[in-house]
């Protein structure tokens, strides 16, 4: 099974909140996890975020966690012209923010390119069901249940 992981869904890997256990399972059961670079970007300003603001008390090792994985654990798929050029037709298609736009673009790249077992792992309701309309087989974290 290969994952794409959107920064909603991600970022559970390194806080711990509703879906962080469904998020860590799928990831240990796949045999591919991908995510945007965009995503290294959002869950980086949602630690600072957080650190600002007093809910996260050592964001230096969130952090650093999160450079580990985007070395080693997760496929990178980088935000290229051809990204983007989607991601702007999925906008008018979609009600999507910009940077949703850019993850389910990505998904659909990463689709083409490791077959059509990519699962979405998103817990973001509009971009779900942008994903789901796209063809998308998606996992929302948030609503698994545990085993």
């Amino acid at each position: 099974m290969n994952l794409f992981l959107d920064s909603s869904a991600l970022v559970k890997r390194y806080v711990e909140e509703r879906g962080t256990p469904a998020v860590l399972e799928l990831m240990r059961r796949a045999d591919l996890c991908l995510a945007s670079r965009l995503a290294w970007l959002e869950i980086t300003s949602a630690v600072a975020r957080a650190s600002r603001y007093g809910t996260l008390s050592d964001p230096r090792s969130v952090l650093s966690a999160v450079d580990d994985d985007f070395c080693v654990l997760v496929g990178i798929v980088e935000v290229t012209p051809a990204v983007i050029s989607d991601a702007r037709r999925l906008t008018l298609k979609h009600p999507l923010r910009a940077a949703d736009a850019v993850h389910l673009s990505s998904v659909l790249m990463s689709r083409s390119l490791h077959g059509t077992d990519v699962r979405f792992v998103c817990s973001d309701r509009k971009l779900n069901d942008a994903a789901a309309s796209e063809g998308l087989n998606v996992v929302d974290p948030q609503e698994v249940r545990a085993e």
